[in-house]
């Protein structure tokens, strides 16, 4: 299991939880620079939080982080996290090379 930069991203990953502090309905995205099965990562979902992208096509879901020059995506770092106590209506990645990271579109309703 990599870790990315290890000891950085776990106080990171830390603040975030202590922020969050198992407040219902919450969401956490964005570029967290992990990848799927990083330490960090591991962490915020054995938290609590699930990845909105769970359900998606695995090649599809992998599209959502940075791509090199080829524009070939290369990692998934670009997440949508949420609380169990939300339902995830819809949720994918649109591969348009606007920026160096494809946008992960996730939209999630109250049940």
């Amino acid at each position: 299991m990599r870790s990315g930069n290890g000891t950085s991203h776990r106080k990171q990953m830390a603040a975030v939880l202590e922020g969050w502090a198992d407040r219902p309905r919450t969401v956490l995205t964005g570029d967290l620079n992990a990848q799927p099965g990083w330490e960090q990562m591991e962490f915020l979902l054995g938290a609590g939080f699930e990845d909105a992208l769970a359900g998606v096509d695995p090649v599809e879901a992998y599209t959502s982080g940075y791509w090199s020059n080829d524009g070939v995506a290369r990692w998934r770092i670009d997440w949508v996290l949420h609380t169990p106590d939300l339902k995830i209506a819809s949720a994918r990645v649109i591969a348009e090379n606007a920026s160096d990271h494809y946008p992960v579109i996730a939209e999630l309703a109250v049940p």
